[in-house]
């Protein structure tokens, strides 16, 4: 086993982290941390179809990137969810939320399509990664920045865990950005390994912000 297949490995296991601790806390959670809870289930479940999509690739000639695809899709849309909850006293910002997934949906779909300015079906849907991951980085920057205007405690803030949980969203889509962007063209490089290293190496530290947000003693706050 090479250290990218080590790495790969410790990644899978660690999604397991968030959803195991909110298996015994999802009851006391308020409403966004049950559905981030929720996003970090299916996520799981998209996560082990991978691994068993790769054991079969290893052994027979096989393209798993439509999955890629409908994750991509499926993630949007609950992330938004999570989003619309966060910013529930605000609607024109949940608003705002709506529209930007519609927007990125509308991508991911045009993104499948087997036209020359789309990557296509059977490849990684870099343009709708980049796109959704513009977004939900301009979401948690804006929801960072509510609440610190907000004038409430830095340690307040510490032990709320949406706090930590838009922290791993922040981190995981402004890392991955541009790895995300040049994915396609790196690949086209012989790169490809570089992109992986990038998006692995992040979601297992970002994996460790959402189970330790999940974990905190949920706190009412307002929004």
């Amino acid at each position: 086993m090479n250290s990218l297949q080590v790495l790969n490995l410790l990644s899978t296991v660690s999604a397991l982290v968030p959803v195991g601790v909110a298996f015994f806390r999802y009851r006391a959670y308020p409403t966004v941390l049950r559905t981030a809870a929720v996003l970090m289930l299916v996520g799981l479940g998209f996560e082990f179809v991978f691994v068993v999509l790769r054991a079969v690739r290893e052994t027979e000639t096989f393209n798993d990137l439509p999955l890629a695809h409908a994750w991509v899709a499926v993630s949007t849309a609950l992330l938004g969810w999570v989003y619309v909850e966060a910013f529930a006293n605000d609607r024109r910002l949940q608003t705002a939320v709506r529209a930007g997934v519609g927007v990125v949906l509308l991508l991911v779909g045009s993104n499948a399509l087997p036209v020359p300015a789309a990557d296509g079906l059977w490849r990684m849907p870099s343009q709708a990664l980049t796109a959704q991951s513009l977004l939900f980085t301009v979401l948690a920057l804006g929801y960072f920045y509510r609440r610190f205007t907000a004038e409430q405690p830095v340690a307040e803030l510490g032990q709320s865990g949406f706090f930590w949980v838009n922290s791993g969203v922040l981190i995981y889509y402004a890392v991955n950005f541009f790895a995300f962007a040049l994915w396609n063209r790196m690949i086209g490089q012989g790169q490809g390994q570089l992109s992986n290293v990038i998006h692995l190496s992040t979601n297992l530290i970002v994996n460790l912000f959402y189970a330790y947000g999940l974990f905190c003693q949920p706190k009412p706050t307002p929004n």
